[in-house]
């Protein structure tokens, strides 16, 4: 094996999204609904979300560095993106009234420690 191959394996994403699949989110009529690795479930009404954003990191590509960040009055859950059921959840929110899909482009071409709000509760009145 080449040098070449051996950096190209070894920045391989796989091994994070490996770590990170087994989290499991589903946003429904009643609830969101998150599973964790270990299978600890975390439940919220859904008429009890507040806030929707992306939250970004500097760790990538070394680790994960996006995150759906889902809030309601009390706590906040985050979902990475390596999470098989990441693109389901931004089909499902973008369907909420106010969604702001330009912060959500703006998240996904950021590589620094941010986040970006792209529902609020008050934004579907």
């Amino acid at each position: 094996m080449g040098v070449l191959d051996r950096i190209r394996s070894w920045l391989a994403p796989r091994a994070v999204s490996n770590r990170y699949a087994a989290f499991h989110a589903d946003l429904n009529a009643t609830e969101f609904v998150l599973t964790a690795p270990g299978g600890a479930v975390c439940r919220m009404r859904r008429d009890a979300l507040r806030r929707i954003a992306v939250r970004t990191t500097d760790a990538g590509p070394f680790d994960e560095d996006v995150f759906w960040a889902i809030s309601d009055d009390q706590q906040t859950w985050y979902v990475p993106q390596a999470s098989p059921d990441f693109e389901r959840l931004l089909d499902a929110f973008q369907k909420l009234p106010g969604f702001d899909s330009a912060s959500f482009i703006k998240a996904m071409a950021c590589a620094s420690n941010a986040e970006f709000v792209c529902w609020t509760a008050s934004s579907s009145d």
